[in-house]
């Protein structure tokens, strides 16, 4: 397992996109250790510390919900396809394509392995190939009980969490762009200055 979970980021290990792979690394090298798994999904999109902090919270709370070890807990990470964040969020977004999301991910020290959840909604096919002890979801989601009773399905706890920041990253996106166009704004201004200079000088 150290090369899967060592201290480096190992990529090439842990960013397991095809699910029949997953599936056997869940059987063989995750369950055959005896480990307890706990799942989250999402964008992971322009990452801040809300996400680390949600991904440190999620695995300590799947530890002392499933009476582990921390280290006995695997986290497994899903992330978003491009399509999906495209078709929820709009033609913007993903910020950063999922490849690099899923780097990012693979260098937080919470996280022990990454895959793609392609289905719009909740993750039918990662949850049923995964079958966490534990599947973290935020409040904000706000998942009714008709919801959940089709998440239990895949899982065995369902723990909610509150968001762990004070901005999303749509805020952070706005700001950038709100930023920019200012700054255009401002080069406009001074060009339209410019070129009147110029007709009166002429």
């Amino acid at each position: 397992m150290s090369d899967l979970f060592g201290t480096g980021s190992n990529m090439s290990r842990r960013f397991i996109k095809d699910y029949d792979d997953l599936s056997k690394v869940v059987a063989n090298v995750i369950r055959g250790a005896g480990k307890k798994i706990a799942f989250v999904a999402g964008t992971f999109d322009v990452k801040h510390h809300g996400h680390e902090r949600y991904l440190e919270k999620g695995k300590q709370k799947s530890a002392e919900i499933l009476g582990a070890d921390i280290r006995d807990i695997i986290l497994i990470v899903g992330v978003d396809s491009d399509e999906s964040v495209k078709e929820r969020k709009g033609p913007g977004r993903p910020t950063i394509p999922l490849d690099q999301r899923a780097e990012q991910l693979c260098h937080s020290r919470h996280v022990d392995v990454v895959t793609i959840t392609r289905e719009q909604g909740p993750q039918w096919k990662a949850m049923e190939t995964i079958k966490p002890d534990a599947l973290i979801i935020s409040k904000r989601v706000k998942a009714t009980e008709e919801q959940k009773k089709k998440f239990k399905k895949y899982c065995g706890y369902i723990i909610e969490l509150e968001s762990q920041a004070t901005t999303s990253t749509s805020a952070i996106v706005r700001k950038i762009l709100v930023h920019n166009l200012n700054e255009i704004e401002e080069k406009a201004g001074e060009l339209i200055e410019s070129i009147e200079n110029l007709k009166k000088g002429g």
